[in-house]
């Protein structure tokens, strides 16, 4: 061997030596057991679920394995305080349900999920409990395009941030969640999407109620990500209270007609409140302002058991644009600008006040005897605005529970239904 072929050798033999640690470093890594690379992770993000009471709210997520930890804590700071929990998985893809109870009424709580080392947080607001203030808020048909949804609830957000003590509440959605409900990947990409912050936000921070709308199908993945207190397996129709507000949520892609087990629950269950606000939400409109046309079989529901039973306001979705008609004491409002393709409302229909063609979210404020409605489009700008005035029961004053002022009210004759007014 040369001089020269000695010390290349020699160079390349150095070489070796001082690079061993990093080769050492990366034959470790090779040696990870395949479970830990392969650790799971988010599926679809943390969200949650009212459950009607002031004192609980249902925390939800999904990941890609069953494998690994699912951890959930909680509290009135980032220090949490309560937890971690384990979560065990519940039914058979990856799915995770944690209700968090022995809340206090009206008070911001923060929590945080792990899975398998990742963590995200959130946080939400208890429904006050009895009160006469809340705000609620409103929008449906986010099919299609989850950039669109996004930007409306940019526009939304921006509101909750100005106001959290009041505005970090319930967000009601009037169906068509998704355009393909039957889809999982439908699920994934519009309603659940990983990559719209706007979206995810609002799933972490405020809880969502739903209707079914056409596109959720046979409404079996609806059931799976949104296990609402559904009455029975056949309608997915439920009822919850919200401070002041009773609401009642109608699934009109089931039986609705005269005499069905449905219409007679809607009777029963708007005649068992004594809220002195009542909503209805539900998904085709009886008055809308075209783009489908007016359904009929909820004009009955709503002229046979709604009127009569002193509803507020009616809130749909089906026909993507906003609208609202008034008709013998109900505000219908049709809020169908989440992000599906925009359709050209009518104002000729019939009892309609006033359309717009736009993305769009309401707004409800209510402060004792009135209420404000607003509804904006996806830049914030104001669409429309009314209010209502009724003489409510003093069981809903702040600060006392309905069930210490019962008794009370009922003595002085201070529990009177009132007129109600709109402008």
């Amino acid at each position: 061997m040369s001089a020269a072929q000695k010390r290349k050798t020699h160079k390349r033999m150095a070489h070796f030596w001082a690079s061993t640690p990093i080769l050492l470093i990366c034959l470790a890594l090779l040696a990870v057991p395949v479970a830990d690379l392969d650790a799971a992770t988010f599926t679809k993000q943390p969200y949650l679920i009212y459950e009607g009471a002031s004192t609980t709210m249902s925390v939800l997520w999904q990941a890609d394995a069953d494998a690994g930890t699912n951890t959930i804590e909680w509290g009135i700071d980032t220090g949490y305080g309560n937890g971690p929990v384990t979560v065990p998985v519940t039914g058979s893809d990856h799915q995770y349900v944690f209700t968090i109870t022995g809340l206090d009424p009206d008070t911001q709580y923060f929590y945080r999920v792990q899975v398998d080392g990742t963590f995200l947080s959130g946080s939400f607001r208890t429904a006050p409990s009895g009160g006469a203030t809340a705000t609620i808020w409103a929008y449906g048909d986010t099919r299609t395009d989850p950039a669109a949804q996004d930007q409306v609830l940019a526009a939304l957000l921006t509101m909750v941030h100005a106001d959290p003590g009041r505005r970090q509440s319930l967000l009601l959605h009037s169906g068509d969640l998704v355009s393909d409900g039957e889809s999982e990947s439908a699920w994934s990409t519009e309603f659940f999407p990983a990559d719209r912050a706007n979206i995810l936000e609002v799933h972490r921070t405020i809880p969502l109620m739903a209707c079914r709308g056409n596109h959720e199908g046979d409404g079996m993945l609806f059931w799976k990500y949104y296990p609402y207190p559904y009455v029975d397996a056949v309608s997915f129709n439920y009822s919850f209270d919200y401070g002041p507000i009773h609401i009642t949520v109608l699934d009109d892609q089931s039986d609705l007609s005269v005499g069905s087990t449905q219409y007679n629950w809607i009777s029963d269950d708007l005649a068992a409140s004594d809220a002195c606000w009542k909503i209805v939400l539900f998904h085709e409109p009886a008055w809308g302002a075209g783009g489908h046309s007016n359904n009929t079989t909820n004009q009955t529901v709503v002229s046979n058991l709604l009127e009569p039973a002193g509803v507020d306001l009616v809130i749909n979705g089906h026909n993507h644009y906003y609208s609202r008609a008034s008709k013998d004491g109900i505000q219908h409002i049709t809020s169908g600008g989440g992000g599906a393709p925009l359709y050209d409302p009518d104002p000729s229909y019939p009892y309609v006040v006033t359309t717009a063609r736009s993305y769009n979210f309401c707004r409800i404020d209510i402060d004792g005897d009135d209420l404000v409605f607003s509804a904006f489009d996806q830049n914030g700008d104001q669409l429309d605005s009314f209010s209502m005035t009724k003489s409510c029961p003093l069981l809903f004053v702040d600060g006392f529970e309905s069930s210490d002022l019962s008794a009370w009210s009922a003595s002085v004759g201070a529990a009177t239904s009132g007129k109600r007014s709109a402008d």
